[in-house]
């Protein structure tokens, strides 16, 4: 089974770096970097990606047709990968739930219908509390 997590970000590849290393740090999901087409520091997400590519770290970038999106670019990105899970994040977002990625493949077993969100930083809350059920 196969874990995704599409990370959007525009000109923050420090964060973007970041949030990256703590889904590697907290799952066996490849990540998958969401960036514009007119991105204006493209070449240093570029550079970025590449560098974890040469490590065991499963990353690609997709580079979104549109400009200045979020949500857009979150809608087009899943549709360009293959997964069996799916996980999104802003590149302000640092994962911190070891295994997170198993605890939702268990839950997900139980109710096959079910969304998960990254915590966005106001207050700490388990992971449980971060996957929305239907």
């Amino acid at each position: 089974m196969k874990t995704a997590v599409i990370i959007t970000t525009r000109n923050r590849p420090q964060l973007f770096m970041r949030a990256m290393q703590s889904v590697f740090d907290t799952s066996d999901a490849t990540v998958y970097c969401v960036v514009d087409h007119d991105e204006e520091m493209m070449g240093d997400y570029g550079n970025i990606v590449a560098g974890f590519q040469t490590t065991w770290h499963p990353v690609q970038m997709l580079i979104h047709p549109e400009s200045g999106s979020s949500p857009k670019g979150i809608d087009w990105a899943w549709r360009q990968i293959d997964f069996d899970m799916v996980m999104t994040m802003g590149d302000d977002s640092v994962i911190r739930t070891k295994g997170w990625d198993g605890i939702a493949w268990s839950m997900l077993e139980k109710d096959p219908l079910m969304m998960i969100s990254s915590n966005d930083g106001r207050g700490r809350k388990k992971l449980e509390n971060n996957i929305c059920k239907r």
